[in-house]
């Protein structure tokens, strides 16, 4: 008979239940989120079971539908090629990824499973985001809160988010404010909410940086030892590490596009809000997503009620910082 762990999270009012049957994968994934743990309380909202099975077990935890609800297939890059099948049916997605594991939503009941498989060679650290982190903020979406692919900080109170497609220096930009000592949020993806404003929510401070980012911005980092070191990049827990600054939430005034001109200095122009989707909604926008005209309105609202400017995103960070600081007052 199998044992099963449980964790309870309060997400900004929603009460979430993880169940894990390994003791290993609860440690990392708690260890991963940033979101108050409480006690039992009553039933959850969102449930999300994140099991450890044998390879020949899957079919008993997650079956899949027939090929005729498959909606397309690709390939994950991982420290390996993963491909991956999606499948949709009504409020129900699935994920199968080959050799490694499989996950299932079901927006209409609030709950997930996902497991991953023994032995299979690829890093834990991977399912405490693709299974743990992308399935919850996935599933928030029940309670309102709809994710971007954006990252964002916080200058004198006001929340600015940087978004755009991969490359234009998202991250980057989020670095340097970060370095001049405001908080960051994220630096990839950002949970958004809609209160008597809207608002930029996380819910792990787990901060990602490449080499050149440390050796450019934090050299200090160097001398610290990273949570996780991937593929290239370091991964710090922001409350573990002196001098990463986070913030779990933040009000939200501005967002900005990037273009990188290789120009010592950065300007910026305001721009209407259509000018931002052609940048925002190909990297956010799920074409296989459930609700995906609630989110793409939830969007064009917020677009409507916050500034939006395109930075033409110079070298000089320094500049940039205080171009940013100046913009928002202060």
């Amino acid at each position: 008979m199998t044992d099963y762990l449980y964790k309870y999270y309060d997400v900004y009012g929603t009460s979430v239940e993880f169940c894990f049957n390994s003791p290993l994968w609860m440690e990392s994934m708690s260890y991963c989120l940033s979101i108050p743990s409480i006690e039992r309380r009553d039933e959850a909202k969102i449930k999300l079971s994140l099991l450890e099975i044998g390879q020949d077990e899957v079919n008993e935890h997650i079956l899949l539908p027939g090929d005729e609800k498959l909606r397309g297939e690709s390939i994950l890059q991982l420290n390996r090629d993963i491909p991956y099948a999606r499948y949709t049916s009504g409020q129900q997605r699935w994920i199968n990824f080959t050799g490694y594991g499989r996950s299932w939503i079901d927006f209409s009941k609030g709950i997930a499973k996902a497991v991953r498989f023994r032995n299979c060679g690829i890093s834990p650290y991977y399912s405490d985001i693709i299974f743990g982190y992308l399935g919850l903020i996935n599933l928030m979406t029940i309670e309102g809160f709809y994710w971007i692919h954006a990252s964002c900080v916080e200058v004198n109170r006001k929340g600015i988010v940087f978004t755009g497609n991969s490359r234009k220096g998202k991250s980057t930009a989020a670095y340097a404010m970060l370095r001049r000592g405001h908080p960051i949020l994220s630096d990839d993806r950002l949970m958004l909410a809609k209160r008597s404003a809207f608002y930029g929510i996380s819910v792990t401070d787990i901060i990602k940086f490449r080499c050149g980012a440390i050796h450019n911005l934090f050299p200090e980092l160097q001398q610290k030892q990273p949570y996780q070191y991937i593929d290239g990049e370091y991964h710090y827990k922001a409350a573990a590490t002196e001098g990463l600054k986070f913030i779990p939430s933040t009000k939200i005034y501005t967002l900005m596009t990037l273009e990188q001109t290789g120009q010592f200095k950065s300007r910026v122009e305001k721009i209407p809000p259509a000018k931002v989707v052609e940048e925002l909604f190909p990297v956010t926008m799920d074409i296989y997503g459930i609700d995906i005209n609630k989110k793409f309105h939830f969007i064009m609202d917020f677009l409507l009620n916050i500034d939006c400017y395109h930075v033409y995103f110079g070298t000089d960070m320094e500049y940039f910082g205080c171009l940013m600081e100046e913009l928002v007052g202060g």
